[in-house]
């Protein structure tokens, strides 16, 4: 692969910069020195691994192993050593001639306390006063299979719904913090990296193509690599989140990239290796069951044949017996051919070091992500640098920057009903045909191409390219007394592209002789941010800590699509799309999105026992109305920390008792573009040869008074902690109110317009979050852990002013289905499930003879569909679209998460579980296998062996021509396709071990370790995995149709450090 000339020239950079930064930091070789050796130790005797040990006064120094020990060559003269280790209180060690030292470090609670990041800032871990989790992310994101960050903070959190989309690589997570409450947009919380937001690359087609137009942008997440990552921290309430403002209605994502630190020049290696196999499959007819089935078919549907003309005199069987015992041997299990293993590999390397003066930390990385479908993957470069210079004893510079170069090679990932959906083609091709252009001549046993997924994954294209670029620098004043000031700007460069080409042996590729896409989506966001902030303690009693910010962001996003057809042959692909003599989609725009804001938050503790926040954020868009533009959000906080108070100081056991509460309010601007304004569409008409006369036309109509969409927030917490805080226990109540919700809503046709964007309506979410977790044992060569978290909420549409919003139309390919199975209207949760109800099969000609009125009527072993309403809103004795109703809601009961570490000496094992209880999930994979058709689908052997034959044979699957043939359960969408999405998972173990190295100086540590990932799933949903969903509209949640199935992964590998 040829490489990228702009990574290489950053990478050659790099690599220069390495080189003058390792020569920099290497002390002269002493001509007379001499061999110290020694070990560093906490303050219960336990090794402590990764220490710094260096010459006082000089970078000369190493870090220690995982025994704790060090050995460092050091100057005849050296008289003292300074040893660190964070969280640890540093220390200044007098040598004298010693030869082996033995040192015991102190924990530093000023260092434990400064870490909590909630925004522009930090603040001590006594003085939160918001609802704000601190993921820990140490020595965990090397061990596992993970190319984003959303999929390691999966079950860990409570309150955050982290669910997968599909197991496509590089696809993205789900990320609810705290329900729903939009109805626009993306629900996808604000992701922060190192202070500045971050957005992924979309180059999606408005075309004719289906496949094309329902395409999902890339992950955002996706172009951060793990391995960079020093810690997460999840804003959740309006006290935490207010600060962010418009951005931060869905909660609030900080990331933290490791930084440099003082010391010799640290290098770390890590390499991991994964094997994938599809986690399941459906027990799909083979080739013999196949063609017994449709001989069935042939017999049971009276008066016509297979093709819509009369039956002879005498049924006519279309497999004969010597095709049928040929089908016993021949046929194709297609989930068989196209899941294949996976073999995937991760390569990182940093280097990190520095002196008092500077501090720097680079790294590179490389990931090579294949999926268990042919020809599927990710596969990405990543470079980080992140460098801290202290110009003088009050001024500091911050330099980071990043940069990742990916490719997405993919799927047909069509939301709809198309016929070219690769996964659907893998579970619905017939059994009985093979994946070549094969024609037998004494029976009916052919080869197919058009269409089939093996020729897809083989001559298909469907290209994501991202390329992806940060730069931060931040100036850091302090002023004195206590003041400080920072000005900072961040340039973020996204370059996404999509190419496709279907060939002529598929389905548009032989409708459009050929088909070709391209599309390019250029994004350039910078931020410039001026803050004054104040810390300051006053008679060891009164802290106060506050910060005033502006700052001023623009995105501008330049998007270029064009879509051919009719080209002369597949030999070029996308590559030279002017080939094609149609052009049947072209599009371009531009966009540019203004946000302005003002700053202010104060943190004030008396004694650390009494501590008050208040933020207030005053933000103007450019998206919304004018004089709507700008909105004030403000948010007040307390706690007490009653573990301070004399009282309780008695109560040694109690070592933590804090109570908090806090209201807010943030905001939302997420609506169409130009939303606000008169769309005007360009029109070109000609009259009797004439030129053409060009013009326009109203389009979607403006809305003058549209404005924020508003979200109050309240918020009670408990937190405690036992025997010195070996055990801990974390409540969280809240209730979230969103109104004058942003839709663009639907207009009838009549009106001459496609929507209007308004405010409209109510949603609310309230819920209970428990955190535990407990070290149960903590001793020098044993320790063992547990944390669990548990977290439930309740989403309600309060109102939408008596409207109803219907959600995203499936399986309209064929007449299958072609409707919402979604529906949002007051009093359910948001995305509700709406259909039919069914309640079994009619087992009797007298059964059947009491059914209501349907179209055809009812006969035994047809389903059974409740009347459940007519037009007066009472049943009327027949079955009609009236008896369509709510079914369900996709909201679990609640969801949890338990992990559990142990280490023995040099040997650690870590296990993580989590799992979801209630809530719905449409299995619409099931509308297809399960219809008995005669459209050339396979059937799911569950159905067709539990179909009903007679009276009292099944009360749940239909007799064969009881789905009333080709017609799809009569094109219903009902409770027959409604399954529990209750799972347990055994999410990730991972086994490790250390080895101390004191033969090879060079080598400060070896890790190898073991991992596996979804191991065992255990739930009673029929699909490939509950944890699923197709679509990423909060209308239309927890559909299952044909998503590229989950894998289960084990995953081995090595970190060493130099």
């Amino acid at each position: 692969m040829k490489p990228n000339s702009t990574l290489y020239m950053t990478l050659k950079f790099a690599a220069s910069l390495v080189i003058v930064l390792l020569s920099v930091s290497m002390p002269a070789a002493a001509q007379n020195t001499r061999i110290i050796q020694g070990m560093v130790l906490d303050e219960k005797g336990a090794p402590i691994l990764g220490a710094t040990v260096a010459v006082s006064g000089t970078t000369q120094g190493t870090s220690t192993n995982v025994d704790g020990r060090f050995e460092l060559k050091i100057p005849q003269h050296t008289k003292f050593l300074n040893v660190s280790f964070v969280g640890y209180a540093s220390k200044r060690i007098e040598i004298g001639s010693a030869k082996q030292l033995k040192i015991t470090l102190e924990p530093d609670a000023k260092q434990i306390e400064d870490v909590v990041v909630i925004g522009y800032g930090a603040v001590r871990k006594s003085d939160l006063t918001g609802a704000v989790s601190v993921l820990d992310v140490k020595d965990k994101t090397e061990t596992l299979p993970f190319t984003s960050v959303d999929q390691f903070m999966q079950g860990r959190i409570a309150g955050v719904n982290i669910s997968q989309n599909s197991g496509a690589p590089g696809d993205g997570m789900r990320i609810q913090i705290r329900g729903i409450s939009t109805l626009s947009g993306d629900t996808q919380p604000l992701y922060v990296v190192d202070g500045f937001p971050i957005e992924g690359a979309s180059a999606r087609s408005s075309g004719s193509i289906a496949e094309l137009s329902s395409q999902p942008g890339m992950n955002p997440l996706a172009s951060i690599n793990p391995n960079d990552i020093e810690s997460i921290q999840v804003l959740k309430d309006a006290s935490a989140t207010a600060i962010y403002g418009s951005r931060a209605t869905n909660g609030v994502v900080l990331i933290t990239t490791k930084q440099g630190r003082e010391g010799s020049v640290r290098i770390n290696y890590n390499f991991r290796g994964d094997v994938s196999v599809v986690s399941k499959k459906y027990d799909l007819l083979n080739g013999y069951e196949y063609a017994l089935y449709q001989n069935a078919l042939d017999r049971v549907w009276d008066g016509l044949d297979m093709y819509g003309n009369p039956n002879p005199t005498e049924r006519v069987e279309r497999h004969s017996p010597e095709a049928l015992e040929r089908y016993k041997t021949i046929g194709t299990d297609w989930q068989d051919l196209m899941y294949e293993t996976a073999f995937s590999q991760d390569h990182n390397i940093s280097f990190t070091g520095g002196n008092k003066t500077s501090q720097f930390s680079i790294s590179g990385g490389y990931t090579d992500q294949k999926g268990i479908i042919m020809n599927t993957g990710l596969e990405r470069y990543t470079f980080r640098m992140n460098y801290l210079y202290n110009i003088n004893s009050r001024l500091k510079l911050t330099a980071n920057a990043n940069y990742t170069n990916l490719k997405q090679s993919q799927t047909s990932h069509s939301q709809n009903g198309s016929e070219v959906q690769m996964i659907r083609r893998i579970l619905t091709m017939r059994p009985n045909l093979t994946p070549f252009d094969v024609v037998y001549e004494e029976d009916t046993f052919e080869g197919i191409v058009v269409d089939n997924p093996y020729t897809m994954a083989t001559k298909l294209k469907d290209d994501f390219l991202e390329q992806t670029l940060q730069a931060n620098l931040a100036l850091n004043y302090n002023i004195g007394k206590g003041f400080g000031a920072k000005v900072a700007g961040s340039l973020v460069s996204v370059f996404g592209q999509r190419k496709t080409y279907y060939p002529y042996d598929t389905s548009a590729g032989e409708t459009y002789n050929g088909m070709a896409f391209r599309g390019d989506n250029k994004r350039l966001n910078y931020t410039f941010e001026a803050q004054l902030n104040y810390n300051r303690t006053f008679n060891k009693a009164h802290r106060l800590n506050g910060v005033l910010v502006w700052e001023y962001s623009s995105r501008q996003t330049d998007n270029l699509q064009i879509q051919a057809g009719d080209f002369p042959d597949d030999n070029l692909s996308y590559n030279n799309i002017g080939q094609g003599l149609t052009t049947t989609n072209k599009n371009s725009n531009i966009m540019n999105i203004l946000l302005s804001s003002f700053v202010a938050r104060f943190n004030y503790s008396y004694k650390d026992r009494y501590i008050f926040t208040v933020t207030g954020r005053y933000d103007g868009s450019s998206l919304l109305s004018e004089g709507n533009q700008w909105k004030f959000f403000p948010s007040a906080a307390v706690a007490w920390n009653i573990d301070q108070e004399q009282f309780l100081k008695s109560a040694d056991f109690i070592s933590k008792l804090r109570i908090r509460g806090s209201f807010g309010m943030t905001g939302n601007q997420n609506i169409a573009y130009g939303a606000p304004r008169m769309i005007m569409n360009q029109v070109r008409t000609a009259n009797n040869g004439s030129s053409p006369t060009h013009g326009y036309v109203p389009g979607n109509p403006e809305n003058p008074d549209l404005g924020w969409e508003n979200t109050k927030a309240y918020n009670l917490g408990l937190e405690m902690g036992f025997v010195k805080n070996r055990y801990r226990l974390n409540i969280d109540i809240y209730k979230r109110v969103t109104s004058d919700l942003l839709f663009n809503f639907p207009l009838p046709p009549s009106s001459g317009h496609g929507s209007i964007p308004v405010n409209m309506g109510q949603i609310s979410n309230k819920g209970i979050e428990i955190e535990v977790g407990a070290d149960i044992i903590s001793r020098r060569k044993f320790s063992w852990s547990v944390g669990a978290n548990w977290y439930m909420n309740r989403n309600m549409v309060d109102d939408i002013r008596n409207n109803v919003i219907e959600g995203v139309t499936y399986l309209s390919g064929g007449s299958a289905l072609g409707q919402s199975i979604h529906r949002t209207m007051a009093g359910y949760p948001i995305g509700s499930f709406y259909g039919y109800v069914t309640n079994g099969i009619y087992q009797t000609p007298e059964e059947a003879a009491k059914a209501p009125a349907d179209t055809p009527a009812a006969v035994p072993g047809s389903i059974r569909y409740l009347d459940i309403s007519g037009p007066d809103g009472l049943p009327d004795g027949k079955i009609d679209s009236n008896d369509r109703t709510i079914l369900g809601s996709s909201q679990p009961d609640f969801n949890y998460g338990i992990s559990t570490d142990l280490k023995w000496k040099n040997l650690s094992l870590s296990i993580l579980i989590n799992g979801s209880v209630g809530g719905k999930i449409a299995n619409l994979n099931r509308y297809l296998l399960d219809a008995f058709d005669d459209k050339q689908t396979n059937v799911r052997r569950e159905a067709w062996e539990g179909r009903w034959q007679g009276p009292g044979t099944s009360n749940f699957y239909p007799a064969l021509n009881g789905a009333y043939k080709d017609a799809f359960f009569q094109s219903r969408f009902s409770t027959m396709f409604l399954e529990d999405a209750t799972y347990i998972r055994l999410k990730n173990v991972t086994l490790s071990y250390a080895f101390a190295l004191k033969k090879i100086p060079w080598i400060k540590r070896i890790s190898v370790f073991v991992t596996g990932t979804n191991l065992l799933t255990f739930t009673d949903y029929s699909g490939y995995d509950p944890e699923v969903s197709i679509s990423r509209s909060a209308l239309s949640p927890n559909v299952d149709y044909a998503a590229y199935p989950s894998v289960r992964t084990v995953s081995f590998g090595v970190n060493l450090e130099f």
